[in-house]
């Protein structure tokens, strides 16, 4: 059977990923959702609207003033451009 290839399957792929990492984060760091000033998700190729930053703002319940970033499109390289 052929991969699915559509937006929702590549938006449940995103989410999972993403909301597990940040469940990990959580659990180990004992930060509160709530307490995140900035968020930053980078995502080569896939570019969503809603961003994946509002999907897990909103699923981690996050304050309305949180600063998001979304980095899509530019490469794997996006990531360490974000630190810098």
């Amino acid at each position: 059977e052929p991969q699915d290839q559509s937006m929702q399957a590549a938006r449940d792929e995103a989410e999972t990923v993403i909301c597990s990492c940040l469940d990990s984060l959580f659990a180990k760091t004992g930060i509160n959702p709530k307490e995140v000033d900035f968020l930053i998700i980078n995502c080569s190729l896939f570019s969503p609207t809603p961003s994946l930053c509002a999907m897990a703002a909103n699923k981690f319940k996050m304050r309305s003033d949180v600063r998001t970033y979304n980095l899509s499109g530019q490469g794997c390289s996006a990531s360490l451009l974000a630190l810098d």
